[in-house]
C-alpha cells in the first residue's frame, strides 16, 4: 500500500452546499424586492353607489277606527263586515306590508279590538295601536 492509497481512503467525498444556499437566498431577496414594485394595470370600472337593488317602498296597511263604528283603510270607509276581506285582498297584493291600527279619540274599545283581530287574522303577531286626537 502506498501513500496515495491511504490518503484517498481517509478522505470521504463531501458536497459543499454553502455557496448554493447563498445564491438561492440572494435570488429570493431579489424576487421579493422586485415583486413589490410591479404595478398591475387594469381597466377602470365605474361601479354604482350601491350594488344591491333598492327595494321599492313597502307600504303599510293602516286601519283607522272612527267613533261611529266605521273603519277607514286607505281612502275607503267600511263597516265591520267588510274589513277582513278587504284587508286580506290588500295583504295578498303586498305581503311585505306592515300593519297598524290608529284609533280616533271617542272610538269604542270593541272596534279597536276588531281592527287588531283583523291584523291577527292576516298573521301579524305585533300590532301597534296609536291614539289620534
Amino acid at each position: 500500500m502506498n501513500y496515495l492509497d491511504s490518503v484517498i481512503d481517509d478522505e470521504k467525498p463531501e458536497v459543499d452546499l454553502t455557496s448554493m444556499l447563498d445564491v438561492v437566498f440572494i435570488m429570493l431577496v431579489f424576487f421579493i424586492i422586485t415583486a413589490s414594485f410591479i404595478r398591475e394595470s387594469g381597466i377602470p370600472v365605474s361601479l354604482p353607489a350601491s350594488a344591491e337593488p333598492v327595494p321599492e317602498e313597502i307600504e303599510s296597511i293602516v286601519v283607522i277606527v272612527e267613533p261611529a263604528s266605521t273603519f277607514i283603510v286607505g281612502d275607503r270607509v267600511m263597516s265591520k263586515g267588510g274589513l277582513i276581506p278587504y284587508l286580506t285582498a290588500l295583504y295578498s297584493q303586498n305581503p311585505e306590508a306592515s300593519f297598524a291600527v290608529v284609533v280616533t279619540e271617542g272610538s269604542r274599545v270593541r272596534d279597536t279590538v276588531t281592527a287588531a283581530d283583523a291584523g291577527r287574522t292576516l298573521g301579524f303577531d305585533v300590532i301597534p295601536i296609536v291614539v289620534r286626537d
